[in-house]
């Protein structure tokens, strides 16, 4: 490495990782900065992820995801959401795993 290059690289300062990037531009971001199209394809996909969730709690396979999943990081992980429950099914934690 040649010398200038050196002291350019001194002159930056300390790489800053991906999340320490991510994390600038989360906090300095304004609401109003984010255009109305992005703003409607977020809830858009989040209306779909809880559509997917809420569908998919009533299904067996889904108990059996759910059932994995507080087995390995514990019953307390919200384990039964009742805005989620599905005709008297668990609902939350059968949603949880999708």
């Amino acid at each position: 490495m040649i010398l200038s290059e050196r002291k350019r690289i001194q002159r930056l300062g300390p790489m800053k990782t991906a999340a320490q990037i991510l994390g600038h531009f989360a906090v300095t971001l304004k609401f109003e900065n984010i255009p109305p199209e992005v703003v409607e394809r977020a809830k858009d996909c989040m209306i779909d992820t809880v559509a997917a969730a809420t569908f998919g709690s009533r299904f067996a396979w889904s108990k059996m995801a759910a059932d994995y999943a507080a087995g390995k990081y514990g019953e307390n992980a919200k384990p039964d959401a009742p805005y989620l429950a599905h005709k008297g099914q668990g609902g939350g934690k059968s949603a949880m795993a999708h």
